[in-house]
């Protein structure tokens, strides 16, 4: 179990969940599988969810390192403007935004943010692929009655989960 600590004003909420298998087939999370149509709704939703919660741990990364690109931006400016200052040189904004741009450090970080907006653009666009298939289950399964819906369920793994049937114990 895997958990997640949110501070919200006055309050602690820890939110736990199970993570994904480290390889991930997105073709098969983002198909409908029409042999088991109710596995996939009751599925869904917590598909769904755990994408989200990828989703916005790779948009936090994201910030974080834009934040720290930012950071280090404005130090190498300051570095190198002292360097101007002490060899009594006139440096143009470019020529000042150029030393920094060509500064390796400042490439190597901007390299890290990039890839890390490729990896929150690739999770957003899972995300949307996933909310999408929960829509077009929704249409699906309209007419649908609880218990066609519960007879219909296959054994088996879907959207990354197990579904097993279990007798009903309470009559």
């Amino acid at each position: 179990m895997e958990t997640i600590k949110l501070v919200l004003q006055n309050y602690t909420v820890i939110l736990k969940f199970k993570p994904f298998d480290e390889e991930i087939d997105i073709d098969d999370l983002t198909m409908i599988h029409y042999e088991n149509l109710s596995g996939e709704v009751i599925t869904i939703s917590a598909l769904l969810n755990r994408i989200g919660l990828l989703k916005a741990e790779a948009e936090n990364e994201v910030s974080k390192n834009k934040h720290q690109l930012e950071i280090l931006a404005a130090r190498k400016r300051k570095y190198y403007r002292g360097i101007a200052i002490q060899d009594k040189i006139k440096l143009t904004s470019q020529q000042l935004e150029d030393q920094v741009l060509l500064d390796k450090e400042y490439q190597d970080s901007k390299t890290s943010y990039i890839d890390d907006q490729r990896v929150f653009g690739i999770l957003e666009s899972l995300y949307w692929a996933v909310n999408a298939k929960s829509q077009k289950l929704s249409v699906l399964m309209k007419g649908v009655v609880p218990e066609e819906f519960v007879n219909e369920i296959v054994e088996g793994a879907i959207n990354g989960m197990m579904i097993k049937k279990v007798e009903n114990l309470i009559q």
